[in-house]
């Protein structure tokens, strides 16, 4: 039966290709019009819609729109009128969802020009670089003595040079016991103090006389604070925003946050040979931590990102390097002179994007074998990428129902180059891609991350733009 359908409709095909030739169509009972298409003599269909600009629109439907019907693409966007109708976008708007990216950019990366997703970050180089508030929390129990010499001694040359020599603005603020210590303060006396001395303080760290705070600048403020073994991070929350101050006679009532700026990273550095207390958690001090932030800052938009470093009892790294944010927290401590490996404080530098050293070798008998200077380094050099473009996104967590699958992280050289889709690959195979990122999961939400030689090829580039784009989880029911 099928087989004689197709025959018959085959046959009746050609008796209108036939009768289409003589100028007469089946049942027509002769020559002249064919009823179906009046007006036209030789019954031949009517002629396409005038399309002038070729882009699959016609004049009349483009002028209904709004759009120019002599230009295929009237908003210059990169996208022709006929796919901006294609996905329902506003072919006179570059942007129709106003993330910033342009409809025809979207189209060439595979996103949706009318979405602009549930998350779309959008980083940028601030007049090439961004300012850094750099906090220093130091413990200053019995154990901490040689550590507290390392940190006079290099933070000068390690530190302040290499954020000095790459025109970074920064402020430092010193959470560390400023010298005298007595007992009327409830300090140990024989627990070990801090004293910064010039270029970068312009105390006279040997013959300190009546000085009892820190000769303080706009660039560094010792906030004259005891911190325990175990206390840095409830110490740093507490001090915040105390009313009282640092310890008595108070050289700064209200608390160490009103030196932050409100659009500078913060980036800790903290330096203990011992674990944290159990509060706050790692979880309680992020939260409270942007929350005191945030609040300093009323009706303003303060960054909240922050980055924490740490120098802690933990293992060294085999090859004598940082330990890494995409590295598992280290069980094992480092000898001699460690009270523990510092897990909490481990845990915050990887959900922030932050080095870990080993401290150790600071900690024993052989000035020659320190190496602060080297820990100093690296953490200026990763100060120094961090405010020229990030290296790390971490989404939201406040966002609901985001979908982590298909995340992107778009690239725009110079901010004004073509854009680059940067791939998805695991840490291990990073290599030497200037292209790639990967995802870390250890926290409540993941955080992406630049590989290596991506990130040093973007922090290269003092204004170019990074946009991280994350789809929905739609749910329905």
């Amino acid at each position: 039966m099928n087989a004689l359908r197709s025959i018959a409709a085959i046959s009746f095909a050609s008796v209108l290709a036939l009768s289409a030739c003589s100028g007469k169509t089946p049942g027509n009972g002769g020559d002249g019009p064919d009823a179906s298409t009046p007006g036209d003599p030789d019954g031949a269909p009517p002629p396409p819609p005038l399309d002038s600009d070729g882009d699959g629109l016609s004049d009349e439907e483009e002028l209904a729109d709004g759009s120019d019907p002599n230009d295929p693409d009237s908003d210059d966007d990169g996208l022709d009128d006929g796919r901006e109708d294609d996905y329902g976008s506003d072919p006179n708007d570059s942007d129709s969802d106003d993330d910033g990216l342009t409809d025809g950019e979207e189209d060439q990366i595979g996103t949706n020009p009318i979405d602009e997703g549930c998350e779309n970050q959008d980083a940028e180089a601030s007049a090439g670089k961004l300012p850094a508030d750099i906090i220093i929390a130091f413990d200053n129990s019995t154990s901490m003595g040689q550590e507290a010499t390392a940190v006079e001694a290099n933070i000068n040359d390690d530190l302040v040079g290499v954020l000095e020599e790459d025109d970074i603005d920064f402020r430092i603020i010193a959470l560390a016991d400023f010298p005298p210590t007595n007992a009327e303060n409830g300090i140990d006396p024989t627990d070990p103090n801090m004293c910064i001395g010039p270029p970068l303080a312009t105390n006279d760290c040997a013959n300190l006389g009546a000085q009892t705070k820190s000769n303080n600048n706009d660039r560094f403020i010792q906030y004259d604070q005891p911190i325990g073994s175990d206390d840095a991070l409830r110490t740093i929350l507490l001090e915040l925003d105390d009313p009282a101050g640092d310890i008595a006679p108070a050289q700064y009532p209200g608390g160490w946050g009103q030196h932050l700026r409100e659009d500078a990273i913060r980036i800790f550095i903290i330096i203990t040979d011992d674990e944290a207390s159990s509060s706050p958690n790692v979880q309680t001090f992020d939260t409270d931590f942007k929350a005191k932030v945030a609040a300093k800052f009323p009706g303003g938009t303060p960054e909240l990102r922050y980055i924490m470093h740490s120098i802690l009892g933990m293992a060294a790294k085999p090859d004598g390097t940082a330990w890494l944010p995409s590295e598992a927290v280290q069980t094992a401590q480092c000898t001699p002179g460690s009270e523990d490996e510092g897990r909490t404080y481990q845990q915050i530098s990887i959900n922030t994007g932050g080095l870990r050293f080993p401290l150790c070798n600071v900690n024993d008998a052989s000035p020659d074998n320190d190496n602060f200077d080297e820990i100093f380094n690296a953490i200026a050099d990763n100060v120094v990428n961090e405010v020229s473009l990030p290296c790390t996104f971490t989404p939201n967590a406040e966002q609901q129902n985001l979908d982590f699958e298909g995340t992107k992280l778009i690239y725009r050289p110079q901010g004004t180059g073509p854009l680059e889709a940067f791939d998805e690959v695991t840490p291990e195979t990073c290599g030497d891609a200037s292209n790639a990122f990967y995802k870390i999961e250890d926290g409540e939400v993941p955080v992406f991350e630049l590989c290596p030689a991506t990130c040093d090829r973007v922090s290269a580039d003092p204004t170019g733009k990074i946009n991280l784009i994350i789809d929905c989880d739609i749910q329905i029911g």
